[in-house]
């Protein structure tokens, strides 16, 4: 900025502004800080340098790491060059997917859009995603299996597939699943869907955890979504904004808040699959069952 920032007033000061730093994500990123007192009785921050890349994935082949101001693993045009917070990546055929990617530190990206056709991507490592935009334009698949809980504002998927995997897990604010686009959740950690849920325009949702799992998330628009694996899902959300059918073809599915989880296009029990009414008052829901369960006690049970 050509003009400083006021930060605050003083009537006095102890001390002097090289006491003062920038911390958090900005602190690594490619912006400069400089704090001043120049005017008396304030404190100004003026701001400097490049501000956010536009860096594509290149990768070394070998330990495929993204790290913070670290590997130069990432072209910045031509150049290779290393990652700061809030520059923008992306992920396309031209970069190296094998071994997986390597998440190290809490990585910042202003946004990561992934142009993968044929190429099949997986995050993993101890790291995580901890701010940012995901966009998928590619038609192949990408996992998110890190060791961490990744924090994503919003998640766009026009096409490919997404998988949630490993021991990931994830804060998405917001999810648009688009078809022909599909998101498969298969970790064996929580997943929380912010205010904006799950909404499905046409695309493909899949529950696919080993692990029991609940999903408070509202689920909303039109298109597949199925419930495999043998454990029990226990949806929570009002779903009544969904109106195709919600379909399970293993283990049990459950309400944790009446007939409104299942949604206005009804729940479909294949055979080896099994609705848990787990006591609870299903109202008008629509239920089609068929098979005798997962442990041939029936394909309604109430446990």
């Amino acid at each position: 900025t050509t003009t400083p920032y006021t930060l605050f007033n003083y009537a006095s000061l102890a001390g002097s502004v090289s006491d003062l730093h920038v911390t958090g994500p900005l602190s690594k990123s490619r912006y400069t800080f400089a704090f001043s007192s120049a005017n008396p009785g304030t404190i100004q921050l003026s701001v400097g340098g490049a501000g956010a890349a536009n860096l594509l994935w290149k990768g070394d082949g070998s330990a495929n790491t993204w790290d913070l101001q670290g590997a130069n693993n990432w072209l910045n045009g031509a150049t290779p060059d290393q990652f700061f917070n809030l520059d923008n990546v992306i992920f396309d055929d031209s970069g190296s997917a094998s071994p997986s990617v390597n998440l190290v530190g809490s990585l910042v990206p202003g946004s990561l859009t992934l142009s993968n056709a044929t190429k099949s991507y997986t995050f993993s490592g101890a790291g995580n995603l901890a701010s940012g935009n995901l966009t998928n334009f590619g038609t192949a698949t990408v996992a998110l299996s890190n060791d961490n809980t990744n924090i994503l504002n919003f998640v766009d998927l026009e096409t490919g597939t997404l998988v949630l995997g490993g021991n990931s897990a994830n804060n998405l604010n917001s999810v648009f699943l688009n078809s022909p686009a599909a998101l498969q959740i298969a970790n064996s950690n929580a997943n929380t869907f912010g205010l904006g849920g799950l909404e499905v325009n046409g695309g493909t949702l899949t529950f696919n955890q080993s692990v029991d799992a609940s999903n408070a998330a509202v689920i909303s628009g039109f298109g597949t979504v199925s419930k495999e694996n043998t454990n029990t899902l226990t949806l929570l959300g009002d779903n009544s904004g969904f109106s195709s059918p919600i379909v399970a073809n293993a283990g049990f599915i459950q309400s944790g808040a009446g007939g409104a989880p299942f949604g206005v296009g009804g729940l479909t029990i294949n055979s080896g699959a099994a609705l848990d009414i787990n006591s609870q008052n299903l109202g008008a829901a629509i239920v089609t069952a068929t098979g005798s369960g997962p442990d041939g006690l029936g394909a309604i049970v109430n446990r």
